[in-house]
């Protein structure tokens, strides 16, 4: 990082207006440079892809979720099952121009689905619809909605779970008791103060054995009640309290001399063991009367690390109200920080993962910082999850893009996610002059929610939203102009674009790239044929709706129309370049009005 920061200040001293994007986790000291340096944008790596790590292991219909300023926005996967839903049988048009909320990003018919991407459409993701095409049964669209995130919403509950009546019979079954057995074992070898204590006690136990036999056999005990007893008094340092109350006559010394050697074994050992142990309880704080999260009981998702990414993924399932369990792989000293409110697991991997319900939960995100830890944890879940769960959504985390696709080839259910190959996408976001605000998945694309301010003679200035959605083939989903203080989601097509505005919108690399170099999509070629109307108080509204549909200026729009042909019959003609979406919707306006035809000439 000090050579990233020393390379951004030497560059600024070349170049005072040159857009510097530096890789930094350092938020105060990214502040005060953003201050001194000016055109700072520093990114975090880190920061953008948990959110798309949490949403893959949450469902297929969730793809993306972020905020703007106090509206949350979801980008959601939708697919019509029946009759009964309410996008059935709606055009399309009728998601992106009369729903405020909503926006359509993708439309697949039902035919398609399940397909994958053609090639040709992987360079422009969005627009690639028909605005008057209707929504049929087993067609899936894309659409993202706002909704505003001060609003309370109802957690989600994680149903109760029944257990089945057939399992029974394996708690006691030979494997069951191996199993634990195993566990066990596994657990005590992770700490070091269980290995001396339960060394102390199986100690404690054999030589509690070893005296009471004794005891017994030799006749100093005249019971085996008394001989048990006698023996604990012994472990216990006991070793006076037993020979004062047993009859001297029939003890012999070799008896005496083997319960010396229990008692000192016991004390050197036993006694000195439970000290360790009451020294670890009180050593703990009384942590154990802190009031702990309890574990869900099914329908949640584990999550395996406690570092950066792991962290941000259960703030993001504390966002969304969804249950969740923490896998640390470490112990509870040794955490870097709390997460509050939060069941976590402390302990190996491969212990935990059998104390967290991974038989009935939804998801496992792999999140550690080291991609083999999390490879090995991933085929861990896979076998313990393979017969009551053989579902269980996984979702790896890695460092490295070859190695995620060697894994895609090892577990093809599994679902992996290279952090620095999605971060990667949005530092050359940022360096075509967008401020990267999130990012999510779509159609295996990576989308980059984007920021831009409209700076003088930039490519943005004086163009209609459409121009830019349809021309740049990008989303627009917010917009602030330089008088307003509260930003507008989902802004009208017909918004003209001024110095000092703000515009969010939905972009892949390509689409930010053509922002950049002003690289349009080439408008259609049409022909506007209109007859003069009945009513002539239309034909002022008619001027207004050319000018803002198309951008065409207002004076030429109204000279049009104040020109039309006296003749009904005889229309007249105007040659226009639209995109399809633009031609269309003045279409739709402007037969409200007037008699109208537009024709493609292309």
């Amino acid at each position: 990082m000090t050579i990233n920061i020393e390379t951004a200040i030497a560059s600024r001293r070349l170049n005072p207006t040159v857009n510097i994007i530096v890789k930094s986790g350092q938020k105060n000291l990214n502040k005060l440079l953003k201050t001194k340096l000016g055109n700072f944008i520093p990114l975090d790596p880190i920061e953008l892809p948990p959110s798309t790590l949490t949403l893959a292991a949450l469902s297929e219909t969730l793809l993306g979720v972020f905020n703007i300023g106090k509206y949350r926005l979801t980008v959601i996967r939708h697919r019509i099952e029946s009759s009964q839903d309410s996008f059935y049988g709606i055009p399309l048009d009728r998601i992106q121009y009369h729903r405020k909320d909503q926006r359509l990003l993708s439309d697949v018919p039902a035919n398609q689905v399940d397909k994958p991407l053609p090639i040709s459409k992987k360079s422009r993701v969005f627009h690639q619809w028909q605005p008057d095409r209707r929504i049929q049964i087993g067609d899936e669209i894309i659409y993202i909605e706002a909704r505003d995130a001060s609003l309370k919403t109802t957690p989600v509950r994680s149903p109760k779970f029944i257990f089945p009546k057939n399992q029974i019979k394996n708690l006691f079954s030979h494997d069951a008791w191996m199993g634990k057995i195993q566990q066990n074992w596994e657990w005590v070898n992770e700490n070091n103060t269980r290995k001396v204590i339960t060394f102390g006690l199986l100690l404690g136990l054999l030589l509690g054995a070893i005296g009471t036999v004794t005891l017994k056999l030799s006749g100093a005990a005249t019971s085996w009640q008394v001989a048990l007893s006698s023996s604990a008094i012994l472990l216990l340092g006991g070793y006076g309290d037993v020979f004062t109350g047993l009859d001297e006559p029939k003890v012999s010394a070799w008896v005496q001399l083997l319960c010396f050697l229990i008692t000192a074994f016991s004390l050197l050992f036993v006694l000195s063991i439970l000290g360790l142990a009451a020294d670890s309880l009180l050593s703990s704080k009384f942590d154990f009367l802190k009031r702990r999260i309890p574990m869900p009981d099914g329908d949640h998702i584990v999550i395996v690390g406690v570092g950066r990414v792991a962290q941000q993924v259960a703030s993001v399932l504390q966002e969304l109200k969804q249950p969740f369990v923490l896998l640390a792989n470490q112990t509870e000293d040794q955490m870097p920080i709390e997460i509050q409110n939060a069941p976590i697991v402390y302990g190996k991997i491969g212990t935990g993962l059998r104390n967290v319900n991974l038989d009935r939960a939804k998801s496992a995100i792999l999140a550690t910082d080291d991609q083999m830890l999390n490879l090995e944890a991933a085929l861990m879940s896979r076998d313990i999850a393979c017969l009551r769960n053989p579902s269980l959504n996984l979702i790896i985390r890695t460092n490295d893009q070859s190695f995620s696709q060697q894994l895609n080839s090892l577990l093809p259910d599994a679902r992996t996610f290279c952090v620095y190959a999605l971060s990667a996408e949005a530092f050359v976001g940022a360096a075509f002059g967008g401020n990267i605000l999130s990012l999510f998945r779509l159609e295996n694309i990576t989308v980059l929610v984007t920021e831009f301010l409209v700076n003088e003679g930039d490519t943005l200035q004086n163009k209609l939203i459409s121009e830019i959605c349809y021309g740049y083939g990008v989303v627009a989903i917010s917009h602030l102009s330089k008088q307003e203080t509260m930003p507008q989601l989902m802004p009208s097509d017909e918004t003209l674009l001024k110095v000092g505005d703000r515009i969010v919108v939905l972009a892949t690399i390509n689409g930010i790239r053509r922002i950049e170099q002003g690289s349009l999509k080439p408008k259609q070629h049409w022909q506007l044929q209109v007859c003069r109307p009945l009513d002539q108080r239309s034909v002022h509204y008619a001027g207004d709706t050319l000018t803002n549909v198309t951008g065409y200026n207002l004076s030429t729009s109204r000279t049009f129309m104040n020109n039309l042909p006296t003749v009904l019959e005889l229309p007249g003609v105007l040659d226009l370049e639209l995109y399809d979406h633009q031609a269309y919707m003045l279409d739709q306006k402007l037969r409200k009005l007037l008699p109208t035809r537009l024709i493609c000439l292309d």
